[in-house]
């Protein structure tokens, strides 16, 4: 599989937080989807200045990855911030007794991991928020 691009790798934190924040066991791809669009609202510069310095170190391609997946979100929805919430609240809660282990990937998004790292591979690039969502 592709290397991840930084962000993708917030797009997983996100959809982590996501199912996290919601008591799923685990990150499901509709999780993915929310998180996609969460990272289309997301105001790059004000993450960065809290950001880890690793991430700060990353800010020209964090901030291409957004900006690529803005574009095709954008192109597609509109505007994005009504429709992840009603997604959210389509998706509901999960178990309140879930218990507080690490996350994993429903076999789903596994899934459209795998279509978007083909999607990655076609171009010879890194795996990136775009592809996931393309992948979607």
């Amino acid at each position: 599989m592709n290397m991840l691009s930084p962000g993708s790798t917030l797009i997983w934190f996100l959809a982590d937080f996501e199912a996290r924040a919601a008591n799923y066991p685990e990150t499901t791809a509709w999780h993915f989807v929310i998180a996609c669009f969460k990272l289309c609202d997301l105001d790059i510069e004000e993450f960065l200045r809290n950001a880890p310095e690793e991430a700060q170190n990353k800010r020209m391609e964090i901030m291409r990855d957004a900006s690529e997946l803005k574009e095709s979100v954008r192109r597609r929805f509109g505007a994005v911030t009504e429709t992840r919430r009603r997604l959210r609240q389509a998706l509901g809660k999960g178990r309140e007794d879930r218990a507080d282990t690490p996350l994993r990937r429903s076999a789903e998004a596994r899934a459209v991991f795998a279509r978007a790292a083909n999607i990655a591979n076609f171009r010879t690039d890194k795996l990136r928020p775009v592809d996931v969502f393309e992948a979607l």
